[in-house]
């Protein structure tokens, strides 16, 4: 009878196991996955495809807000050191912004920096003065070209009016921080 009890008792557990292995795992809280998925379950479609600009959006900015607190720690260039230091805040007044609009709507938005940024970061951190200022310059240049084509195409494409202010109203800002960083590229060249 004894065994009987153990037995059912390890069947048990090995089934709770097995059950709990084997459902889908949760997307992080607070995730760039997570709201997008949160999105997807509560939007409509037209909406959806703005909530994911905005999600995108947001997790740029966390990353760049990231490598301009990078830049601030490990560069030995002044000029890279002050510029690092008007990207983040103004990235920072960016995000503000953004997550301030999301919430507004109703639209989930990440609170966390994605797995990317992270390598990122890595990447960069390996080098040290000239060598990281050039990748640190040529990694934002990317990024700024790749963002401020997607604010203009989601401006020509949203219905939101009021989104499409607020992106037409940054993209100046965005213009403008990638002209001073390839001002900056092409010095390190």
């Amino acid at each position: 009878m004894k065994s009987l009890t153990t037995f059912s008792t390890v069947t048990a557990l090995l089934l709770t196991v097995f059950i709990t292995a084997c459902q889908p795992t949760k997307k992080e809280e607070g995730s760039a996955d997570e709201a997008k998925q949160q999105n997807e379950a509560n939007l409509d479609r037209d909406e959806e495809k703005d909530a994911e600009f905005i999600v995108n959006t947001v997790s740029g900015s966390l990353n760049i807000i990231a490598l301009a607190q990078l830049a601030l720690k490990k560069s030995t260039d002044q000029e890279v050191k002050s510029m690092a230091g008007m990207l983040e805040k103004d990235r920072i007044k960016i995000l503000d912004e953004l997550t301030t609009f999301a919430a507004k709507k109703g639209i989930a938005s990440p609170t966390m920096q994605t797995s990317g940024a992270e390598i990122d970061s890595n990447y960069l951190a390996e080098s040290e003065g000239q060598a990281f200022d050039e990748k640190w310059c040529k990694s934002l240049v990317n990024k700024y070209e790749k963002r401020i084509a997607k604010f203009e195409r989601r401006s020509y494409k949203t219905d939101d009016m009021e989104l499409k202010k607020w992106i037409d109203g940054t993209l100046p800002t965005l213009k403008s921080h990638l002209e001073m960083l390839k001002k900056q590229e092409e010095k390190g060249e």
